[in-house]
């Protein structure tokens, strides 16, 4: 396979648009679960125990810097805890926090610093006493999109609606199994504007989410221009050059 195109929906453009972005453009995705373990005790008596959930408050101040102040300012990151659960009753320090979160990047260098990062933080609470464990689960990688996969698509566009107006830039930090495709393929996702005129905010994956059909002509036009655009292109004859996706170009 020489190439790979792709159309996901956009509720934050009208119909009529596109966005656009060569390169990096929604995040590697990455799940972490981790458990803090003390000894638990008596709630009357928390100088006996060692707690948890103590530790837990001086991990979460560091996670929550770690992305401000141990990340550069020019990696693309987002660090968020989703789910935190502990004990039973109000009076017992229980012996166990289970944690669970999120790390989003864009770069695979990035990806790597961000996980080192995050499973150091918990070696704080060996300092107090207690005693961890970390599991890093791997999930889609960045969307890479090929910068000539874009160029036709970009032409087919041009072509077939010239007043159509593209938006350049990131898609944002969600995740996109379209990604492992680009690894392997050189390929491009763009982004078709779809949104109601009723005013309400009808964004991905919430409950009211809700497109305008009038885009999937508009996606339909693009994707088959695109297609003969490629195949009838001289210059893409050749296989297209893989080490530049390899290299987020």
């Amino acid at each position: 396979m020489d190439a790979i195109i792709a159309l996901h929906v956009c509720p934050w453009h009208p119909v009529g648009t596109v966005q656009m972005n060569n390169g990096f453009s929604m995040a590697n995705v990455d799940v972490f679960e981790a458990t803090i373990r003390g000894t638990g005790g008596h709630g009357g008596y928390p100088h006996l125990a060692r707690d948890p959930l103590w530790m837990l408050s001086l991990v979460l101040q560091s996670f929550y810097g770690t992305v401000g102040r141990r990340m550069s300012p020019l990696d693309i990151v987002a660090a968020s805890i989703g789910k935190i659960e502990a004990g039973s009753v109000s009076n017992v320090i229980p012996s166990e926090v289970n944690i669970e979160g999120t790390l989003r990047s864009y770069s695979p260098e990035t990806r790597e610093k961000l996980a080192a990062e995050v499973k150091n933080i918990f070696r704080l609470v060996e300092t107090l006493g207690g005693s961890f464990e970390v599991e890093l689960k791997k999930g889609e990688p960045a969307l890479n999109n090929h910068i000539e996969i874009n160029t036709t698509i970009e032409e087919s566009i041009r072509e077939l609606y010239p007043n159509m107006q593209i938006h350049w830039g990131p898609f944002g930090m969600g995740g996109e199994d379209f990604g492992y495709m680009t690894e392997q393929i050189p390929g491009a996702m763009i982004f078709l504007g779809c949104s109601l005129e009723d005013g309400l905010h009808r964004d991905l994956h919430t409950p009211i989410f809700d497109i305008d059909e009038k885009c999937l002509p508009l996606g339909t036009e693009i994707f088959v221009a695109a297609v003969n655009k490629f195949l009838n292109h001289e210059a893409l004859h050749q296989p297209l050059k893989r080490h530049s996706i390899e290299k987020g170009a």
